[in-house]
């Protein structure tokens, strides 16, 4: 995670405390959760920052792109 914090790629991960997947780049980066800048899958637009403790992350998929502007 830390890797994808530095280099701004997108990651998709499934999150026990919701019913579906989240999609984005990791705003910020602390030892026990992390602020997600969420992403729209279908429109590619920002949607929402989420707070995520890292325990919760049940699958973690590190996409093979990278955001160039923010």
């Amino acid at each position: 995670m830390k890797r994808c914090y530095e280099n701004k790629i997108l990651i998709d991960f499934e999150y026990e405390q919701s019913y579906y997947e989240k999609y984005g780049i990791i705003e910020k980066l602390e030892d026990d959760k992390l602020i997600l800048k969420e992403i729209s899958k279908i429109s590619g637009i920002f949607v929402s920052k989420s707070e995520i403790l890292i325990e919760d992350i049940s699958f973690l998929f590190v996409r093979n792109s990278k955001v160039l502007n923010d």
